[in-house]
């Protein structure tokens, strides 16, 4: 249990950091000649890090454990998107962001696989209901990979605890905050 919360603690790390990455760098590429002397692109090496240790402070989701777990029994184990269940990268993700409402009820929360995560997390994949009781994905259009395209539309798992789905509240609020992030 201790390295699922590592893990799962590892991970919000990660996607907090990715949200606050402003910059767009593309690595930079380099042409050398190959066989023939035609000009390829490769990679540039990165430079080595110096080994000089910084202090950070971070905020600690103390009941971010008790969390997944509780996610983990609602969904059978299972990602409500794809139904994976390889539980080391399953991930409790909260619905209306922890750090606006700290909310860890499961009226707020998903199971999601970690790749479906940062994008649910992003705004690029969202969760919208249509109708009562049918709650489906919505691929924002800027995602081209195939894989994660064929998910539009897909319809979510009921939580198999009470047979609910997220919050519609919590879903309402995600969704317009997804899309003011991409109208800017």
């Amino acid at each position: 249990e201790d390295y699922i919360d590592t893990i799962s603690n590892l991970i919000c790390e990660f996607v907090v950091h990715l949200k606050s990455d402003t910059t767009n760098s593309k690595p930079a590429l380099k042409g050398r000649p190959n066989k023939k002397g035609r000009s390829h692109s490769v990679f540039v090496e990165a430079e080595d890090d110096s080994l000089n240790k910084k202090s950070y402070m971070r905020i600690q989701r103390v009941n971010q454990g008790k969390f997944r777990k509780n996610l983990l029994i609602a969904y059978g184990n299972k990602c409500a998107i794809t139904k994976c269940s390889i539980k080391e990268i399953l991930v409790a993700a909260h619905v209306k962001s922890h750090s606006v409402s700290g909310i860890n009820s499961n009226d707020n929360g998903i199971l999601l696989r970690v790749d479906l995560s940062i994008l649910f997390d992003r705004g690029t994949l969202r969760i919208i209901a249509n109708g009562k009781n049918k709650f489906e994905v919505e691929v924002d259009p800027s995602i081209k990979d195939n894989e994660i395209r064929s998910l539009h539309k897909r319809k979510i798992l009921k939580r198999e605890t009470d047979g609910g789905y997220p919050s519609n509240e919590f879903l309402d609020w995600k969704y317009k905050a997804s899309k003011e992030m991409y109208s800017k």
